[in-house]
């Protein structure tokens, strides 16, 4: 017999990408339209474009977003709001300089 509670709920979303600001994103469970985003986020993710659909249940991590929370926040609230990093040792960011 396996342990059910093991395996992670099926958790189909897509995610967008705001054209109003730089590195923002929406994550919306399968469910849930841009419309029906709070208004304020709304405006954010105007003509927002589609950066990719996936399924959460089939990965261990994702690479700027805590996987647990993303789960969490699409359960609860139907959406988790990706901002920009604070930095990015990486370099791969082309981020604006932060301002003292």
């Amino acid at each position: 017999m396996t342990d059910s509670s093991a395996v992670p709920a099926p958790a189909p979303c897509t995610i967008w990408r705001s054209r109003t600001r730089e590195y923002t994103y929406i994550y919306l469970r399968e469910d849930v339209e841009l419309a029906d985003l709070p208004a304020p986020l709304q405006v954010v993710f105007a003509e927002a474009e589609l950066a990719m659909e996936l399924d959460l249940a089939r990965r261990d991590a994702l690479a700027n977003a805590d996987i647990a929370t993303v789960r969490e926040q699409l359960n609860d609230a139907g959406y988790y709001l990706q901002l920009p990093p604070e930095d990015d040792p990486s370099g791969w960011l082309d981020l604006p300089p932060k301002h003292p």
